[in-house]
């Protein structure tokens, strides 16, 4: 999630614009990171839908969401030339990130996920798009409507800016932090460069290591071997 679906989002350079500007993820990156994992947590536990609870959170992303767009139009001397902030093909993709793009990361490092379970997990995602605000053409519930969505947003969204660049950077900084170590925050820039691609790592302006593709590819797999051996 934070090697991959974080940066994808900031590849949107028109979103990211909207995101330096509210300055909560680029001035207090840990409290928002630590934000969206309980996000992720609670949307992601079935008790949060059977109790009701999972739209109370949705609905407070929503109202959010709102209020810095009206932030933004009325006090961030916003140029509509990057579009409408918080818009629906930005949402869109956003939700993407937290769903197809977590599954092509996994795949990536060696994990198989049966139809079933990629479509159930697909699902959620286009309920969660959907109470969020998004319309059907927007929402995603198999691998072929993620792949033309992915494809037509990164065809016109996704170009270098510097506003990515900060993003990134604010990302990686901060679990290099959390790990208390160099070595581990290199790692992670490498599992970013792994996972995005040598030309989208670049957009971003993550740094190359000394960490060779073929150990990352090594240490992945076997993690994903072990892990269905233990399951």
């Amino acid at each position: 999630m934070g090697c991959y679906s974080l940066p994808y989002c900031y590849l949107g350079a028109d979103g990211a614009k909207v995101l330096v500007k509210s300055d909560r993820i680029n001035s207090n990156t840990y409290k928002r990171l630590k934000e969206t994992g309980n996000f992720l947590r609670k949307v992601m536990n079935l008790d949060f839908w059977e109790n009701g609870k999972v739209f109370v959170l949705i609905n407070k992303v929503r109202i959010f969401h709102a209020l810095i767009r009206y932030f933004i139009l009325n006090h961030g001397k916003w140029d509509h030339k990057y579009g409408y902030p918080i818009n629906l093909e930005d949402m869109g993709g956003t939700n993407l990130a937290f769903s197809w793009i977590v599954l092509k990361g996994l795949r990536k490092f060696g994990y198989n996920i049966d139809d079933t379970n990629e479509r159930a997990y697909l699902s959620v995602w286009a309920a969660i798009g959907e109470n969020l605000g998004l319309p059907p053409t927007l929402l995603c519930f198999n691998p072929k409507e993620c792949q033309v969505l992915d494809k037509l947003i990164s065809k016109r969204q996704f170009r270098p800016s510097d506003e990515g660049k900060v993003l990134s950077k604010s990302l990686l900084n901060c679990y290099s932090e959390m790990a208390g170590s160099q070595l581990a925050g290199e790692f992670f820039m490498a599992q970013s460069r792994l996972l995005l691609g040598e030309t989208y790592a670049d957009w971003l302006d993550i740094p190359k290591t000394k960490f060779p593709i073929s150990i990352l590819n090594a240490f992945n797999k076997s993690n994903s071997f072990l892990s269905i051996l233990y399951a």
